[in-house]
């Protein structure tokens, strides 16, 4: 009997599934029954649980808000007939909460400016403030998010990676919610990035500017004069009154400077608003994502700290977890965004990215990485009947974390330098394709028969601007000129569509020596290594 109930789910499943590839409304409206709660499951977690008392008044607003609740994907006629209906009509309604046997006068609304899949069956995200300056668990303002909003994403692991990481994250926790009779219901308590929230984080004196489809303030594609002035308009509201002339004024000028950085592409300037570990902490975890979700106008989240007057950016419930396909599109992830794409062609930046990923890798053990995924996982599979099926008849898939970093460390270590070898009438070049997103350097570099050098100078050009880089002398050397090379990389640089841009380097050597050159050649033996990995990538004679 058993045997044939488990065969029956299966051909439930699997028919679903077949569903699923032909249309997604379908499939969530045949997904519904089992996308909700095993109650026996969920009755046992030692979690918070609060209780919302709406009257019948705030419960007929809710259900003729979303009527006609249709998902954003499409991006269909019906889609922004409903839009414009929520905004028109999702305002500030009076009810209570009670927490831990008290009970609250709140205000409530939907979750949301553009609130897809922020709709569970008849459950919905709400936005909430208690009255009286009263707090629950420290907060005076938060959200409830519905579940799967945050599960589906896979918050939960990218969270963890970010605490790992020391990166900044927005602290949800899981609740049980009850609104009315009706049966509890998980939720996401989201702690909203404001001033006392804020004050629990390092640096001290974050500050977080947002409008309501720009949620950071900083230029995307809007027009920057308007922006200047919101920003100015903004700083002038009750909610930044704890702020002094003078820190008004210190944001308003570094959100001025950034913006119009960005608005130039001058990416070379990037690195002065940021902290740079920090900044290339956030994205390494960014790339080991695969996705630059997270980072758009949106829901891009940057407190600006008046202690060191850089910005700081938070990962939050949308930063999501995607597979990397294909290890050449690793930074191409990043090219839709001006300040993601910014920041990741400032090569300082970049490759501190580098430093930081692969520093991270070498420390992490994958197998304990992988089984602490797991265990998140298992754990948020077991909680709904449709994560519940799909797990036991193994159709839930690997959050892709550990496979991303394999991909990565071979992206990272991978380096083909190119060199061509030719004498010249005062010594010698050498022209030098780095192949490598990495920086490599020369490792060892001997000229094997020369007798002594009173001088060898090097000079290095970037071969398609005829641009001089880097000039260095030796005198009195013998035939090992490494020192000759000391802090010189080469590496390649990213376009503006972020794609390879394999710099050329033309390496121009002039010696003066105090002896003939044997048979009037030069034997060169080359040896150089990625400086990241410190693997040995090319070992080479030229005589």
């Amino acid at each position: 009997m058993v045997k044939k109930i488990k065969i029956f789910i299966v051909i439930i499943c699997l028919s679903i599934i077949s569903f699923t590839l032909l249309d997604r409304n379908f499939f969530i409206v045949i997904t519904s029954p089992f996308r909700k709660e095993i109650q026996s499951k969920v009755s046992k977690l030692n979690i918070p649980k609060l209780k919302l008392v709406l009257n019948d008044e705030v419960c007929e607003h809710f259900n003729q808000l979303y009527k006609d609740y249709v998902l954003e994907e499409n991006h269909t006629k019906e889609y922004f007939e409903f839009l414009k209906y929520y905004k028109e009509h999702n305002l500030w309604k009076s009810a209570s909460l009670i927490f831990e046997d008290k009970s609250y006068a709140i205000k409530i609304k939907s979750h949301g400016k553009t609130p897809s899949n922020h709709k569970e069956r008849d459950f919905i995200s709400f936005s909430i403030k208690l009255e009286n300056n009263e707090l629950i668990r420290g907060a005076n303002r938060f959200n409830l998010i519905i579940y799967w909003r945050v599960k589906e994403f896979d918050y939960p692991v990218y969270s963890s990676i970010a605490k790992d990481m020391g990166v900044l994250y927005q602290k949800t926790d899981l609740v049980s919610v009850t609104i009315n009779n009706k049966p509890s219901k998980l939720y996401y308590f989201e702690y909203r990035l404001n001033k006392d929230y804020l004050k629990e984080y390092k640096p001290t004196g974050l500050v977080a500017l947002k409008r309501k489809d720009n949620k950071s303030m900083l230029f995307f594609d809007d027009d920057l004069d308007s922006l200047s002035t919101e920003i100015e308009m903004e700083l002038m509201g009750e909610e930044y009154n704890f702020l002094k002339p003078i820190e008004k004024e210190s944001i308003y000028n570094n959100f001025s400077l950034i913006n119009e950085c960005l608005a130039k592409d001058d990416y070379n300037l990037i690195y002065h608003f940021f902290d740079l570990d920090y900044i290339a902490k956030v994205l390494a975890l960014k790339t080991i994502s695969g996705t630059n979700d997270g980072f758009e106008k949106c829901n891009f989240i940057a407190p600006f700290s008046l202690k060191d007057s850089n910005f700081y950016p938070f990962v939050h419930r949308d930063c999501m977890i995607k597979p990397i396909n294909d290890v050449d599109e690793i930074e191409f992830a990043n090219e839709h965004y001006k300040l993601i794409r910014a920041l990741n062609r400032n090569d300082s930046i970049r490759i501190r990215k580098y430093q930081i990923l692969y520093d991270y890798i070498s420390k992490t053990n994958l197998d304990s990485l992988q089984l602490k995924i797991d265990i998140i996982q298992k754990f948020h599979e077991t909680l709904y009947y449709s994560s519940w099926i799909k797990y036991h008849i193994g159709l839930n898939e690997k959050i892709p974390v550990v496979n991303n970093i394999k991909k990565i460390k071979g992206f990272i270590e991978s380096s083909n330098p190119k060199l061509k070898f030719k004498n010249t009438k005062q010594g010698f070049q050498i022209e030098l394709r780095p192949n490598s997103y990495s920086p490599i350097s020369f490792s060892s570099f001997k000229l094997e028969n020369l007798k002594a050098i009173d001088q060898i100078q090097l000079t290095v050009f970037e071969k398609n601007t005829s641009l001089e880089i880097f000039k260095n002398s030796l005198f009195k050397s013998g035939n090992d000129i490494i020192e000759l090379f000391e802090q010189l990389d080469f590496y390649c640089g990213l376009t503006d569509e972020m794609s390879k841009e394999n710099n050329i380097y033309i390496l121009d050597f002039k010696i003066k020596l105090n002896s003939d050159i044997l048979d009037n050649k030069i034997n060169v033996d080359i040896s150089m290594k990625n400086k990241i990995s410190n693997k040995e990538i090319l070992s080479v004679n030229y005589n």
